[in-house]
């Protein structure tokens, strides 16, 4: 099991903190002539000789390579996949997609608490707003630590159970909007994350949802593609639009209004450019009630290329495989 110390982690390697060869000088590895463990060594690949140079003084040497040279020249990709196959072992880091380094664990970092966030971790815009629309902001972190200590299963468990409880919220007293109930519940099933949310919204008017609609324009709801038209504020007006096609619509606008008009009629759709893995509803039990429930696939974890860099939207990131079902079906089960 890999384990890098704080120092190593966020600028490349800083070897000066390797254990010394006197705990581990009965090795029978380490009795081998010099040569032949060079020879040895030029039969493996980069990551593991890596790995190697951590382990004690001796191999140090033997592995020694310019690391901060190596890095530098590695392209985004690639510094992220060799980032992620040291630290798909490595039960204390996760790889960031931002700075392109390994993180030390923060045990404090989980999705219902938004503020605790790495300092290279960029804030949307109206994040007030953002955050209490959507209270559960689960990053790539989040699922490459939880698939991972997942398989482990023998070190920081209580961690991985709060990533994984789940979590719901009520209309506090202090709210301005219409969100009466937020719900989020993730779950690892056959070695894949999947998170279910849900909101729901209460209208100030008997089938004038303009108020729910006004609050959630400005900030993604379901996915960052899902955004709804500035233009139609109204149901009349995207009635308008539809009737003489003035504007283009956005994917979510017809979501949004289809239930509005069908009281009792659940949509349900997925998010084109999310490649399969964002499905939602859209349902509108009565005149007053809007409910929005979200699944999401954030895929599996591997060690190959695109190791252990498990990020939602990703391309590279590892699918489940073909599947009939849904990622709601699934999630059901």
């Amino acid at each position: 099991m890999v384990n890098i110390d704080n120092a190593t982690a966020p600028s490349g390697f800083d070897l000066s903190n390797t254990r010394s060869i006197k705990t581990v000088a009965r090795a029978h590895l380490l009795r081998l002539p010099s040569e032949l463990l060079l020879d040895i060594i030029g039969y493996l690949d980069i990551v593991t000789v890596a790995i190697l140079s951590r382990t004690c003084a001796r191999f140090r040497a033997l592995a020694h390579r310019d690391w901060k040279q190596f890095l530098r020249q590695l392209l985004f990709v690639k510094k992220l996949v060799f980032w992620g196959k040291i630290a798909f072992d490595s039960p204390n880091h996760s790889v960031c997609q931002n700075c392109h380094r390994m993180h030390r664990i923060n045990h404090a970092d989980v999705p219902q608490t938004c503020n605790v966030v790495p300092p290279c971790v960029l804030t949307p815009q109206n994040r007030s707003l953002a955050i209490s629309l959507n209270p559960y902001k689960v990053r790539p972190q989040h699922v490459q630590t939880a698939l991972k200590l997942s398989r482990l299963g023998n070190i920081h468990q209580g961690y991985l159970e709060k990533l994984m409880t789940p979590f719901t919220r009520n209309r506090q007293p202090d709210d301005r909007g219409h969100l009466q109930y937020f719900a989020a519940m993730p779950k690892i099933i056959s070695g894949g994350y999947l998170l279910r949310k849900e909101w729901i919204f209460k209208s100030g008017g008997e089938c004038h949802f303009e108020d729910v609609h006004g609050q959630i324009r400005r900030a993604p709801l379901v996915c960052y593609h899902m955004i709804i038209a500035f233009m139609y504020s109204s149901l009349r007006e995207w009635n308008l639009a539809q009737k003489y096609r003035l504007y283009p619509q956005t994917p979510f606008d017809e979501s949004f209004w289809y239930p509005v008009c069908n009281i009792g009629k659940e949509f349900k759709e997925k998010c084109a450019n999310c490649s399969d893995r964002t499905e939602y509803s859209i349902l509108c039990p009565d005149k007053y009630t809007m409910i929005i429930r979200a699944w999401y696939d954030y895929g599996t974890e591997t060690h190959d290329d695109g190791a252990s860099i498990t990020g939602f939207l990703e391309k590279k990131m590892p699918r489940r495989g073909s599947s009939s079902q849904s990622i709601r079906e699934i999630f059901d089960e």
